[in-house]
């Protein structure tokens, strides 16, 4: 469905000059100028004629996508997929005719692809770890070993700024906990525009730019700045206010014994992008010019004073087309490799570049893999000597677990169905939280899209006495989204794990009773309720959740919860959870090995049970009003038993309804 205008061949790729600004876009069409409102020719390749509306664009909207890379019919930014994400959707509702529908449901799951939606595992902020933190966690020194030839004066006499400047989410205050746990707690902040600066960071020494003079003028002027301040410093370290720090330890006692590695003193950038990581954890020196991000640069004294009076690093500002106002990395990667000034950096990174590209575009910038950290000392990947399998933390392995032939048609048409029933209808997601922080990042972002497929959807969570950062990062994703609500209570409780003891049960019991309590007072009147673990490593099949709802005879449906002992999902399974389950006519727990070995392929019918769960469960809000979770037993049994007991006897287990309790590596 792509207009044939010649302008708009999409091999063709917007030159570096036409980009940064909207009027020089070639997709750009202005069709009113109060407000100003233009037509996006390269949206309209997708849209066509019949959904002219669709390809209609603010000026804010093609700023963003100016600021972003330039996109083309082939590839898109993530503000151009976010457009076409947000706007198949009510394309997709109107359409009567089946095979229309499935157009619009094709590309939006195609413009998805295209979104990214970063999460990044995050360090705590604070020191409020538990006495036993540190005795979880590999030294800094393990994780990123020192360098074994190193040069120059040991670094004793640190100066250190932070840029800033107008963010649609702002980052400051994390970046500036982070730094100072990190062991800078007083930077210099380089206010550029109208930031609001709060709390401990007004306390701090600043310099404030009331007219907004950009990124590459911020950045000059500031190590220029520190150079002035402070003449004698040994090390000048500029930070970005999106960068966040590893600060489990001090980053600063660890750099003084790394500075400056290599035979030779150079440039030292604190982050790795993800295309930059090595396989082997060090230091390394970059090879060629320096390309992927200015989030944490510290500098020599004489290499910082050779630079900045460079001319080549001078003349930026007068570059054409606006391009002297941005790109940091670019012009200090040109001069250090034309100087053959060399440039060190870190595997795994030690600062995470923080921020959002989401389905509405939130995010100031886009964070390709490019200015991600996949490898990030601070997260659990590299504390347990593991590594992601994908850079989407929504993923789920669809592919790994194919439907049996014999129900292929059906599985397909109840897939359709299922999706456009959850997208009229309205649900509470549930779920506990405790010492999560490791897997939230992953968890939000899968709660984030599985949210996105209904018409509306509260999110609802229960935390008691978390020692790691699942408080702070369950605060932060409710001020960011209003649908989130979060109950934190201290209960001074100790943490187990596993078990099928008396107190775990009644206190499981507890907080499943006070999240249930929060759902019926507030969101009583929608349809559904889901209940899910948020510490799952492999997440939930978004196609088993819509194979669910395209059934209608139940009160409640469980997942095929699964642990997989390698990576043949077919071979190498165990059915997890065998607690909570319990066949029909069971009036005790099953064996575990017998739990364990249960067998079910993905389009198989519905299988009636007395109870289980499985990570993921599904309720009808009528029947979830009527039952509350008790202690005698695991307390997902004593709801379905008191559920059955009212005449919601309708309870499923979904062989399609797939979730992980372990990670999906595939490594073929």
């Amino acid at each position: 469905m792509l207009e044939s205008d010649a302008d708009d061949n999409h091999s063709s790729v917007p030159r570096t000059s036409d980009r940064g600004l909207p009027d020089n876009c070639r997709f750009r069409l202005v069709v009113s100028a109060d407000p100003e409102t233009a037509r996006c020719r390269l949206l309209a390749q997708f849209f066509g004629p019949t959904a002219e509306g669709a390809c209609a664009v603010t000026r804010e909207i093609c700023t963003a996508c100016c600021q972003s890379f330039a996109p083309t019919v082939e590839t898109l930014n993530p503000v151009v997929a976010s457009l076409i994400f947000n706007r198949t959707q009510p394309l997709a509702n109107q359409e009567t005719r089946r095979d229309a529908r499935l157009r619009w449901d094709s590309l939006r799951t195609w413009a998805e692809q295209h979104l990214e939606i970063e999460s990044p595992s995050l360090p705590p902020i604070s020191q409020r770890e538990s006495p036993g933190e540190h005795a979880r966690t590999r030294p800094l020194r393990e994780l990123l070993p020192l360098p074994t030839v190193r040069c120059g004066e040991v670094v004793r006499h640190w100066s250190v700024g932070v840029t800033t400047a107008p963010r649609r989410h702002p980052r400051l205050n994390e970046c500036l906990r982070s730094l100072s746990a990190a062991g800078w707690p007083r930077p210099h902040l380089f206010v550029d525009g109208a930031v609001t600066v709060s709390g401990d960071a007004s306390s701090l020494p600043m310099t404030v730019r009331d007219e907004q003079i950009g990124a590459w003028p911020n950045f000059y002027l500031s190590l220029i700045e520190l150079l002035m301040r402070e003449p004698l410093a040994d090390a000048y370290m500029v930070v970005q206010d999106d960068a966040l720090f590893y600060c489990r330890e001090s980053i600063r006692e660890y750099l003084e014994a790394v500075l400056w590695p290599g035979p030779r003193p150079g440039i030292v950038s604190l982050y790795c992008a993800t295309p930059d990581a090595r396989q082997q954890a060090g230091w390394a020196e970059y090879a060629g010019r320096w390309k992927f991000g200015a989030v944490a640069f510290v500098f020599p004294r004489e290499i910082a004073q050779r630079m900045l009076i460079a001319p080549p690093v001078f003349r930026h500002r007068w570059a054409e087309d606006g391009r002297g106002l941005v790109g940091i990395c670019d012009i200090i990667g040109e001069w250090a490799e034309a100087t053959g000034t060399p440039v060190y950096f870190p595997t795994p990174s030690l600062v995470q570049h923080i921020g959002e590209t989401s389905a509405i575009w939130l995010g100031s910038h886009e964070l390709t893999p490019q200015r991600r950290a996949d490898v990030f000392v601070g997260s659990r990947a590299v504390i347990e000597r593991s590594s992601p399998s994908s850079a989407n933390l929504a993923e789920f392995p669809e592919s790994a677990f194919p439907c049996a032939p014999r129900h292929a048609a059906d599985y397909r048409d109840r897939l359709l169905r299922g999706r456009d029933r959850m997208s009229r209808e309205s649900v509470v997601l549930c779920g506990l939280c405790r010492d999560v922080a490791d897997q939230l990042p992953a968890t939000i972002a899968r709660v984030e899209r599985l949210a996105a497929s209904f018409a509306d959807c509260a999110i609802v969570l229960f935390e008691n006495d978390s020692v790691d950062q699942t408080p702070e990062l369950l605060a932060r994703w409710a001020r960011e989204n209003p649908a989130v609500h979060v109950i934190s209570e201290p209960l001074g409780q100790p943490k187990v794990n596993r078990g099928t003891s008396r107190s775990r049960t009644e206190r499981m019991a507890y907080y499943r009773n006070r999240c249930r309590q929060q759902v019926l007072e507030r969101f009583g009147d929608r349809s559904f309720v889901l209940v899910a673990d948020m510490d799952l490593e492999g997440g939930w099949s978004y196609d088993g959740i819509a194979h669910s709802f395209a059934h209608d005879d139940w009160d409640f449906v469980g997942s095929n919860g699964l642990w997989l002992r390698a990576n043949n999902a077919s071979e190498s399974r165990i059915h997890h959870d065998s607690f909570a389950f319990r066949a029909v006519g069971a009036a005790g727990a099953a064996r575990g090995d017998d739990v364990n070995g249960l067998r079910f392929e993905r389009g198989e019918p519905l299988v009636p049970v007395w109870s289980c769960f499985g990570g993921l469960g599904l309720y009808r809000m009528q029947g979830y009003k009527a039952a509350t979770y008790g202690g005698e037993d695991c307390e997902h049994v004593t709801f379905h038993q008191a559920l059955r007991e009212r005449g919601y006897n309708r309870l499923f287990l979904n062989p399609s309804q797939i979730v992980l309790y372990s990670q999906f590596r595939n490594d073929a």
